[in-house]
């Protein structure tokens, strides 16, 4: 209740995703999102070289497109106090 809420609930959520474009989904990760702000404020790499890395990581992990991937979410909801 110290936040103002009551009745907060934990859930975990699976859900299974398709991609059909490890590559596209290799490029969101690192230049749709703050992470491009990390690598180049870090540098030493080049974004497309942490691009290729990731891409190479997915294939490794989930095969090759078309593939499943298995995603995890942790969900919590309370009313106001």
């Amino acid at each position: 209740e110290a936040a103002g809420l009551q009745d907060v609930k934990c859930e975990t959520v699976t859900l299974t995703q398709d991609v059909t474009d490890w590559a596209l989904f290799a490029h969101g990760l690192v230049f749709g999102n703050p992470l491009i702000d990390e690598i180049h404020k870090r540098g030493g790499v080049e974004p497309e070289e942490v691009e290729q890395a990731i891409l190479t990581a997915l294939r490794e992990r989930f095969g090759r497109e078309p593939a499943s991937m298995p995603l995890l979410a942790t969900v919590y909801s309370g009313s106001a106090a």
